[in-house]
């Protein structure tokens, strides 16, 4: 991560870099992972119930996302174990970025330069950090203890796994754009900071 090998920034250079970037990689991208298996899985059941005469079947038929063949109680369950560990690796995942937070902040609370009391300030008295560690327990919560419960049924994905999925996905993707937020709000050097002063910063 390029992010934490540049000491002119100190809320980047830390270990914790790496590990929000990382963390937040393998929050997000088993949520997405579920969420395309979930709309394999669901379509290709609708597939199977009413046929493939409307436009939106053809096109998934078209795409190789369903197929003429009736799934399989093998496949199925494959898909619905699949789900449970991308739930699993998601919800690990957010728990270190959960975990991390309160071992950045003490890093910049431990530093003595100008920049990283700044960034801290400005951590601390906004309620953005406190939303996204709120909503990305939620997340955790949603797919550890929901999600992979209800993807033990290998028959057919229930409304309640897809709504919750789905429900998660987008609310990681909320957190993870607030994260975003968090991250380049570390932007700032020790020394002149002519972007941020000229900006307002």
């Amino acid at each position: 991560c390029v992010y934490s090998s540049v000491p002119t920034i100190p809320a980047w250079h830390t270990p914790a870099t790496w590990a929000l970037f990382l963390g937040s990689a393998f929050f997000t991208g088993p949520l997405a992972v579920a969420v395309a298996l979930l709309l394999a899985w669901t379509q290709q059941r609708k597939r199977e119930a009413d046929g493939a005469a409307s436009l939106w079947a053809r096109t998934l038929s078209t795409l190789q996302v369903t197929s003429e063949d009736m799934l399989d109680e093998t496949a199925s369950g494959l898909i619905a174990r699949a789900i449970q560990q991308v739930s699993v690796l998601a919800s690990v995942a957010g728990a270190v970025l959960l975990v991390t937070y309160p071992f950045y902040l003490l890093h910049l609370s431990g530093s003595e330069d100008a920049a990283s009391a700044h960034v801290l300030d400005c951590l601390t008295h906004s309620p953005l950090l406190a939303v996204r560690l709120v909503i990305l327990a939620a997340v955790v919560v949603l797919v550890r203890f929901v999600a992979y419960r209800r993807a033990k049924a290998p028959e057919h994905p229930s409304t309640a796994l897809v709504w919750t999925i789905v429900v998660a996905y987008v609310l990681a993707i909320v957190t993870e754009l607030a994260g975003r937020v968090i991250h380049y709000e570390g932007l700032y050097h020790v020394g002149l900071n002519t972007l941020q002063s000229g900006l307002g910063g």
